[in-house]
């Protein structure tokens, strides 16, 4: 998997960066490397873009992600927008956010582009 991250402390927004081939433990190993950075801040905005990637997560390994992330909500105490192109990996990121929603609050919604990705985290 390569991906890389960034925190903007001026913008008070992580931007996560994830293309190439992916495995369930390198994508589960990515969310905690983020959100145990010394720069992270709860309170922060989330970006993730997710481009050009292989990766075709079982409906287990969509609830894995989403049990982890509910593990970790207190570092997702603001916005978070997940930017996924294609129709699988979208439909796989939806499915994560319901299994979200159903055990917390955290305020995140899936775009299939950049632009209102970024314009929902602006509002």
């Amino acid at each position: 998997m390569a991906y890389s991250y960034s925190i903007s402390s001026a913008n008070k927004l992580i931007n996560v960066r994830i293309h190439g081939i992916l495995q369930i433990t390198e994508v589960l190993n990515g969310i905690k490397e983020v959100s145990f950075d010394d720069h992270f801040q709860t309170d922060y905005k989330m970006l993730v873009e997710v481009r050009d990637v292989q990766f075709r997560p079982t409906a287990a390994e969509v609830k894995q992600i989403a049990e982890l992330i509910v593990d970790l909500k207190k570092a997702f105490t603001n916005k978070t927008a997940l930017m996924v192109p294609g129709n699988f990996l979208y439909q796989m990121a939806k499915l994560a956010k319901y299994y979200i929603k159903q055990r917390t609050n955290i305020e995140m919604e899936i775009f299939d582009n950049i632009k209102d990705a970024v314009s929902w985290l602006n509002e």
